[in-house]
């Protein structure tokens, strides 16, 4: 597993509260991931989704600015137009987090070293239910910017 698949990954998470973007960076410090001097298939593929991923998540990005935008001074509105947004992008957020806990589960029965798989289960355990609680991390950063005075 490469540290390219797992920053690309997390990326994503910087759009979360705060406190998600430092956890992520703890993750990526933390673990001491080997690169791979050339990545396997599994890994471009998982590369190659994470970049999809991104992609999704950029364009729930800009609709939440949208919404923001369009009702302020309105919070009912708001709260309900940011539930809407992340309602549409959530099966987009499932099924990265599934994609990425197989991937990881694949990666740790293949290590070759107990510490190796003490490793990758570690990064997975932090990254995964981080992914999985991305549309409340949303949510919460989204409310928490619009009610921030500018």
């Amino acid at each position: 597993m490469s540290l390219r698949l797992i920053l690309a990954a997390t990326a994503v998470l910087g759009f979360s509260a705060p406190g998600q973007s430092a956890l992520a960076q703890a993750v990526l410090t933390s673990a001491s991931v080997a690169q791979t001097a050339t990545p396997d298939v599994e890994e471009l593929d998982m590369e190659a989704a994470s970049a999809r991923f991104k992609t999704r998540m950029d364009a729930l990005k800009a609709e939440l600015e949208t919404v923001v935008a369009t009702h302020a001074g309105h919070p009912d509105a708001m709260s309900a137009g940011i539930d809407e947004a992340i309602a549409r992008y959530k099966g987009d957020i499932d099924a990265f987090a599934n994609m990425m806990d197989t991937y990881f589960v694949t990666t740790i029965e293949s290590a070759e070293t107990d510490a190796q798989k003490q490793e990758y289960q570690g990064v997975r355990e932090q990254v995964v239910p981080m992914l999985r609680a991305l549309p409340e991390q949303i949510r919460a950063a989204t409310l928490e910017y619009a009610n921030t005075p500018k």
